[in-house]
């Protein structure tokens, strides 16, 4: 669902505040098609309470708040930065989520675990753009004969954090659309998930993809939000 049109000053009319913990982003309400509350990944990450909770909820003083919130966002915008056609490009399962646990080092122990496989059916190597890649035989038809992760090292692209991207594909239809995923920590408490279908943006486009979506993201968030210290 999304919220009614937040009532708020002039200087936000059109806008509407989400904190994921204590993370604050300013987004154009018109482009905000879902906002669905998911269950907290770890109780302990604490939503603090708004600095003014009578102010209209979304507007600046009260954001809407919540561990988790999975956003359906018109991502047109970001195609032109991308270097992408002028064409819908699907984004499902968008998420932002309250997170401790360090993706990366989660994706770290799965590509290992992914690559040291002792089958045939694993494809180790590098591709021409310096992508570690690692590959497993589905034995479905083409394009899902090959479910794959990409480990792209930080000279090339990171994370925010400086740790290595990575792309998991064809990894099978999703629940909220898509067969290939994308998730990372945006700092210390917030991960950013989203699905798509590798169809849609092919490998070769998504670094550029990411980044734009990246900037769009930044361009967002709000500074030093006055979160009441008590």
């Amino acid at each position: 669902m999304v919220p009614d049109a937040p009532q708020c000053g002039s200087t936000d009319a059109g806008q509407i505040y989400i904190a994921i913990a204590r993370d604050v982003f300013r987004l154009p309400y018109a482009a905000v098609r879902q906002i669905r509350t998911l269950p907290p990944i770890d109780d302990k990450t604490l939503v603090p309470d708004p600095p003014n909770s009578l102010a209209p909820p979304g507007c600046y003083a009260n954001p809407v708040r919540a561990r988790s919130l999975r956003l359906n966002l018109d991502i047109q915008a970001v195609l032109p930065a991308a270097g992408l056609p002028n064409a819908p490009i699907p984004i499902f399962g968008m998420a932002f989520m309250s997170s401790p646990i360090s993706r990366e080092t989660l994706q770290q122990d799965w590509f290992g675990a992914f690559c040291a496989t002792e089958t045939s059916s694993v494809i180790a190597d590098v591709t021409p753009e310096g992508y570690e890649r690692c590959a497993v035989r589905t034995g479905q038809p083409p394009p899902h004969d090959m479910k794959t992760i990409y480990k792209i090292p930080p000279t090339l692209y990171a994370t925010p954090a400086g740790e290595p991207f990575f792309i998991r594909t064809h990894i099978g239809d999703l629940l909220y659309g898509g067969d290939s995923i994308i998730d990372y920590q945006l700092d210390d408490e917030v991960m950013l998930y989203y699905q798509f279908w590798l169809k849609d943006l092919p490998i070769e486009h998504v670094l550029d993809f990411d980044r734009a979506l990246r900037a769009m993201i930044e361009a967002a968030t709000v500074k030093d939000y006055p979160w009441p210290t008590n």
